[in-house]
């Protein structure tokens, strides 16, 4: 048995507080160390409020060949520890659903995959999103960036690409104007990672724009961001790291986040260490495993669901109590097509699961059609949604 396989049993087991072997202890909790999003899981899975908001979950998934699709979540109970205790009997039953479940985000191939492999419905295809993005120097000069592009000497700022990411380096002799403005612009359809020159590194998703000075100098170091993107900085707890993002700026000396500026509701997901977020004369810190959503008036602050945050950071769409609006437009900026409803579409019901982002949109779509109440067409670059038919 593979590992992932080990590990979604042993999840089961957590789940219904049954006994562990001495192996499985440490697998688990080797597991557990391996990311916060797997620690999260396992919180949620083992605390009475996490049991209850799964239970409701899978006992949704219908094991035959409905287990992608999550009816309208239900409100929780204000009993919760009774209610728990009242299900526990029947948890043997729910653990098909809990398995399927498990194993649709974390086993590898999924089952998304097999469907998506082997099911041959959707005519016509488009190719996941590459590596790509466009520079434009604050000269002007634009640079199609790819694996092999190296610039030196640019007025003292060297770019080399290497292997998956642009690596920006600066001769402080040589740089001139170090505060004029640089873009990365990222189209639909592409995704690109950038090392700046404080070794702060940033990964950029489909349809967004990071713009950055030449060199950082004063007392901060200032970027701003269009759409979304993650940022590990390079801790220098004499110069904070700003990002500034629709008129909400996050400020921070060292830590990683997440940065969604795709509307005007800026949300910001901190998985590591702490950020400042700053909106017309509102301010707030964000501790880690929380999140921030600017909302017109004031920040709401909410735990986070780092590996639904972070999915598209490690290639994977991960789709959770999501309606096929929320779904059509994730899919419309990561393969560069135009979304169109076709006829009385239910838009309330929501659906999830997960699988790779180096699927072609045709394979992405023989999931979700074999798991929703909707048809998929492809047509040049518009992707037309529809009724299924009786």
């Amino acid at each position: 048995m593979n590992n992932r396989k080990e590990i979604t049993l042993i999840l089961s087991k957590c789940f219904t507080e049954s006994p562990l072997s001495a192996e499985e202890s440490k697998l688990l909790t080797d597991w557990r160390a391996q990311s916060d999003a797997n620690e999260q899981l396992f919180e949620e899975l083992t605390n009475m409020e996490g049991k209850v908001k799964h239970l409701k979950m899978f006992s949704n998934v219908d094991t035959e060949d409905d287990w992608i699709k999550v009816k309208d979540k239900l409100k929780p109970k204000v009993h919760q520890f009774n209610l728990f205790r009242r299900l526990l009997p029947y948890a043997a039953a729910l653990l098909i659903g809990l398995f399927l479940y498990l194993a649709n985000h974390y086993l590898r191939p999924t089952e998304t995959d097999t469907i998506a492999q082997n099911k041959e419905n959707i005519k016509n295809d488009v190719q996941a999103a590459v590596q790509g993005a466009t520079l434009i120097l604050a000269d002007g000069r634009s640079i199609t960036l790819d694996q092999h592009k190296n610039i030196s000497n640019n007025q003292g700022m060297t770019l080399n690409t290497t292997g998956n990411e642009l690596q920006i380096t600066i001769d402080p002799n040589e740089i001139s104007a170090p505060t004029a403005l640089n873009q990365m612009v990222v189209p639909k359809g592409a995704y690109y990672t950038v090392v700046l020159a404080d070794q702060t590194k940033v990964w950029v998703n489909a349809n967004s724009k990071l713009t950055f000075p030449n060199a950082f100098s004063g007392t901060d170091r200032k970027v701003k961001i269009e759409g979304e993107a993650y940022f590990d900085v390079s801790h220098d707890a004499l110069h904070p790291f700003i990002v500034e993002a629709n008129g909400t700026e996050v400020r921070v000396l060292g830590t990683r986040f997440n940065v969604n500026a795709y509307t005007d509701r800026v949300r910001t997901t901190l998985e590591q260490g702490k950020v400042e977020l700053l909106s017309k004369g509102q301010k707030t810190l964000l501790n880690p495993g929380h999140q921030g959503e600017w909302n017109g008036e004031k920040f709401d602050i909410n735990k986070a669901n780092l590996a639904k945050e972070l999915a598209w950071k490690n290639k994977e769409f991960r789709f959770e109590n999501d309606d096929m609006i929320q779904i059509a437009y994730e899919l419309s900026r990561w393969y560069d097509v135009q979304v169109k409803f076709a006829g009385d579409i239910d838009m309330k019901k929501q659906y999830s699961g997960s699988m790779s982002r180096d699927l072609s949109l045709a394979k992405v779509l023989n999931v979700l059609q074999f798991g929703s109440d909707f048809d998929f067409e492809i047509r040049d670059k518009e992707l037309i949604i529809k009724n299924k038919r009786p």
